[in-house]
């Protein structure tokens, strides 16, 4: 092989490198600005935590938009999260996509909406969910009496703690209630152990036809623990049987007690 042979490669070589074209901008991809700002909020919130715990956390709320190839070769990865929230997106079957519904850009509340039905009247349900006397935590079994505290109490507002406790799971939140519109009693999280700040619920009482109501509920809840995950996802797959589950309790102790306030 002559000398003049290898210089014609090297030039070839060095010419089909200069003149390919590159496929879009050069450089790593920008992060998409509601990502950003949910990592900002996870490290500004949770300051002990690490990239690697941002990282798994993110993907709980984002799992399809959270770039996932760091992430996975992480040795540590594993220990970041049980394997059942681990959220992989080319698993159809992938539980944490279900705590995306009710969020049209994949980052937000896990929302879910049912209804109930009662023979109690609409006024009556609308006094049990506005009782705040030492009484609730009878008339509703999820409240937890050591739980209960009524901090404000307005005309058409009240700043409310409540919480569950059950063996290996403690919940609680403090509320903000509002029923400035007649049909509508909404409770919205102002501080909790479980769930974001700004998370509600909302309870919608309509008259229904031949007598009773029919009462439709919003739960929309940001979870931010692992028990909030836990919570916010047996509700979302169940379609919030829980939920009204928890609230039939109440109707039917009143529907067996007619002649007893509220």
């Amino acid at each position: 092989m002559r000398p003049q042979t290898l210089l014609r490669w090297h030039r070839e070589a060095v010419k089909r490198k200069w003149i390919y074209k590159r496929k879009g901008k050069p450089g790593r991809p920008p992060i998409d600005p509601e990502i950003r700002a949910l990592i900002l909020r996870l490290g500004r919130e949770n300051r002990r935590w690490g990239c690697v715990r941002i990282q798994c956390e993110s993907r709980i709320f984002a799992p399809h938009r959270v770039p996932d190839t760091p992430w996975r070769r992480h040795e540590g990865a594993s220990r970041c999260l049980p394997r059942r929230f681990v959220a992989l997106p080319d698993r159809e079957h992938n539980p944490t996509a279900i705590l995306r519904r009710g969020s049209p850009n994949g980052v937000g509340m896990p929302k879910v909406e049912t209804d109930v039905e009662t023979a109690v009247e609409p006024a009556r349900v609308r006094a049990a969910l506005l009782d705040f006397s030492p009484k609730r935590p009878e008339i509703w079994p999820g409240i937890a009496p050591s739980f209960f505290e009524v901090y404000e109490l307005g005309e058409t507002t009240a700043l409310i703690r409540e919480g569950t406790k059950t063996p290996g799971m403690t919940i609680w939140a403090k509320e903000r209630y509002d029923w400035s519109d007649p049909s509508t009693v909404r409770w919205t999280v102002q501080e909790s152990n479980f769930c974001a700040p700004g998370s509600y619920v909302q309870a919608t009482i309509h008259p229904r036809e031949g007598g009773g109501s029919r009462v439709h509920i919003e739960w929309n809840r940001t979870p931010t623990s692992f028990t909030g995950r836990l919570v916010a996802f047996v509700i979302t797959a169940s379609k919030g049987k829980p939920v009204a589950a928890s609230f039939m309790k109440a109707m039917d102790k009143l529907e067996r007690e007619p002649n007893s306030s509220p």
